[in-house]
Order: C-alpha cells, then structure tokens, then sequence
C-alpha cells in the first residue's frame, strides 16, 4: 500500500537475526505503542544455539591476555588489542572475516581463538542468546512480521551459487515449517552492498520474496525503488534517542550510505522514503 501511494514518508521498524531480547524487550514495547515490526531470523541460530561469529570473535578478543594479533596468512598487518584499542580490534577481526570466501572463515575463527589464546567459546554455553520457535510463533500471532535471514548468516555473494541457493530455500523451508507460511520477507547477512548478488537476487525470486533488505543505509524514494535492495538506517547500541529522532526526521542528511562494523543488526527504520 506505501508504494502504491507513490508519496509521503514511511518508517518500518526491523530487528536482524533472532536474538532473544527481540522477544523479551522488543515485543512488548511494540505491543504497547500498537506498532508492527518485521523480525528476519537466522534459522540455524534457532535451531542448534550456537554462538554467532561475531560474538564469537569479540568474546574471544575481549577475553584475551595478549596484546596483539600477529601478521600472516590471515592479517596483513598486526592488530594490536591493548586498551583502549581492542574494540578497534574486534572491528578490524570482522571486516577481515566479512571479506573472505566462506570456505575461509571456519579455519580464520580457528586462527583467531588460538592467536587470542581464549579459544573457542563454548557451544553450549549460549543459553538465553537466541529466539525459540514458540516465542516466534507468538510474536506472529501478535501481528509481527517474521522473514528470513539465512541458515548460518554467511555473507551471501562470498558463497558458490549453490550454497547460495541452500541457505536461501532452506531458511525458508524452516520458516513454513514451523509458522505455517511462505517466507515473503528476507535480509541479507551484513547487508553492505556487495554481500548479494545477482544470483542471490535469483535464488531469493526462487523461493518466492518478495522484498529483500540491505544495511549500508541511504535512503530508498519511490522512484528509485528496488523490491530487493530496499535499504535501512541502522540504529546501534551507542545512539541516544535524540540521534534516533534526528535521523528518522532527516534522512537525506543522517542516513548517509554506510557499511555496518557488527555482523548483525540493530532494530532499524527501514522501508518508504526514510530507509
């Protein structure tokens, strides 16, 4: 209906990958403000509970002795980790990590536990990290959209066509499987310009979505629409409320392009002429 209207100004409000405060803090804000909001779930996340690689890398940054991150095959230059700048290093661990093919990222995180001596968290040290089915459902029925997310929020171009196209199909047969319905709404893991591409454009119209969701901000006018590439603002942790009121109010001038530093997403306006 927004775009049939060819005019005005929008927000929709979309929260990335699963986590369990989506449910237990978002929810019922939204329920007592009566606003809708889409939620895109990592399905594997849901299913098997384990950690997501970002937290992976900055718990094991953040718990580490050492100093530094050395050189080699996976860094080009050193990352140093002394305060205050080991924040800096979670974000340079990341980017390194978003910018590899997929089949590299198992062993970089195997690289990354033994350089910061933390090791691997453990894999059933995550309860109370993530959604389960029956608080989704119940979302649902409370009127929130659910889309998907992928299986195991790989960055979806850094993958062959036929990875592409399982994480994609098999996202959504979880999806109706455990809601009773298609998966018509997605969004793609880190969500920068380059992590889709034409095949993933393909794959998505495959399995049936109808809209698909970037994260590198700018704003979306009616003219310049793109079912798949419709793009949100992103509001992070560190954002006050007036910074939230400043960007939805001018989203020519605060909503600038951008390429995220985290792997997931914050809730974020998104959709019309303000994502």
């Amino acid at each position: 209906g927004v775009r049939r209207a060819g005019r005005g100004r929008f927000v929709a409000i979309t929260f990335d990958d699963g986590y369990l405060d989506n449910y237990q803090v978002a929810l019922p804000i939204l329920r007592s403000h009566g606003v809708r909001a889409t939620f895109f779930v990592t399905t594997g996340f849901l299913d098997r509970g384990r950690l997501a690689w970002w937290d992976d890398i900055a718990w094991m940054v953040r718990t580490s002795r050492r100093s530094e991150i050395p050189a080699g095959r996976w860094l080009a230059a050193a990352v140093p980790m002394d305060e205050p700048d080991r924040e800096q290093a979670v974000r340079a661990l990341l980017r390194a990590y978003k910018a590899m093919p997929a089949a590299s990222t198992e062993p970089f995180l195997d690289f990354v536990a033994e350089a910061t001596g933390s090791g691997r968290h453990e894999a059933g040290a995550v309860a109370g990290t993530w959604m389960n089915w029956d608080m989704v459902r119940e979302m649902r029925a409370a009127g929130m959209v659910i889309g998907g997310h992928t299986v195991t929020h790989q960055v979806l171009s850094r993958l062959s066509p036929d990875r592409q196209h399982e994480e994609i199909a098999t996202c959504g047969r979880r999806l109706f499987a455990e809601l009773g319905e298609p998966m018509r709404c997605f969004s793609y893991p880190v969500g920068s310009a380059d992590s889709f591409d034409d095949h993933t454009r393909r794959c998505l119209r495959e399995s049936g979505v109808q809209f698909a969701f970037s994260y590198y901000g700018g704003v979306t006018g009616f003219g310049a629409w793109d079912d798949l590439d419709v793009r949100r603002i992103s509001v992070e942790s560190d954002m006050d409320l007036h910074h939230v009121r400043r960007t939805v109010s001018l989203p020519m001038v605060f909503g600038r392009e951008r390429r995220p530093e985290m792997g997931g997403a914050s809730p974020a306006p998104a959709g019309g002429q303000t994502s």
